[in-house]
């Protein structure tokens, strides 16, 4: 069940008043376009929980990964950093 599920008195009593500062000239685009700002904002929210959420589940899901190669770094620096060093070399930078 969703928010839009239910009736709309219950929907208000589950609703609560903010205060949001966002930029004018998206505040004057969205009254322009007659949208529902309480939505748009809440809407905004969940998409930016959904996203935390799906960067935390990669994260847990890859831990293990992530941290070898942190620690292969760590051992033995970029597989690159020869390369960078090589051209800086080249061009007189070190």
């Amino acid at each position: 069940m969703t928010i839009k599920d239910l009736p709309k008195n219950k929907i208000k009593s589950l609703k609560k008043r903010v205060n949001l500062t966002i930029p004018a000239d998206l505040l004057a685009a969205a009254k322009a376009r007659k949208l529902n700002l309480s939505d748009l904002a809440a809407h905004g929210i969940y998409l930016g929980l959904q996203s935390d959420n799906v960067a935390e589940q990669w994260y847990q899901q890859n831990k293990d990964a992530v941290d070898s190669y942190n620690d292969q770094i760590d051992r033995s620096g970029l597989i690159i950093e020869s390369y960078w060093l090589k051209d800086m070399k080249e061009r007189g930078e070190l």
